[in-house]
């Protein structure tokens, strides 16, 4: 059904998101951001966090394809163009980095780590570091939305925390930072 009214969120797209059974990452449902002919679901949820570091990890299916005219002023922005590259804003400039891997018709991994303090972010693809230390767009100097916007995307198992979430890998080598530590000692071996 509709997620408008759901656990604190908003539905306020030209087409409404859906909370829908049998495509979820885990689970029994998932988000569907509903879409096409130009038209897309957006949803947002207030999360008032006072840390300057905060994460949002999610799992996303068919990442929907970018609009770099109808973007919104959210301080981080990713998708995928229309080559299928994971893309990035470095606050106003887009970023393209076609060595980044995002999958098809399978689920996505993206982790994001926003820092208002240094007003830099990171952006996480599948575990792996992807982009580092982007700009953050607008002046905001604390989290205290989450936007989900698409047009024919799920998503599932979204958290915003102050937390680092497990497996994620900051040298690119896709071995999880913390298990590198444990083993080696270090984050210096591939």
């Amino acid at each position: 059904g509709d997620i408008h009214g759901q656990n604190g969120w908003r539905g306020n797209g030209e087409v409404p998101a859906k909370v829908v059974e049998g495509q979820s990452f885990e689970g029994a449902a998932s988000l569907l951001l509903c879409g096409g002919a130009g038209l897309e679901s957006k949803v947002t949820r207030d999360i008032e966090l006072e840390s300057h570091i905060v994460w949002l990890d999610m799992r996303g299916y068919s990442l929907a394809n970018l609009d770099t005219e109808n973007i919104s002023d959210s301080v981080c922005v990713f998708a995928r163009n229309a080559s299928k590259q994971l893309v990035a804003f470095d606050g106003d400039i887009l970023r393209a980095d076609t060595s980044v891997k995002v999958y098809d018709s399978e689920w996505n991994r993206f982790t994001v780590c926003i820092n208002y303090q240094t007003r830099k972010w990171d952006l996480y693809a599948n575990g792996v570091l992807a982009y580092s230390q982007l700009g953050l767009r607008g002046n905001a100097e604390r989290f205290n939305q989450i936007e989900l916007k698409g047009n024919g995307a799920f998503v599932d198992n979204v958290s915003v925390s102050t937390t680092r979430p497990q497996g994620l890998s900051s040298d690119g080598d896709a071995m999880p930072d913390e298990w590198e530590y444990s083993i080696f000692g270090t984050l210096e071996r591939d």
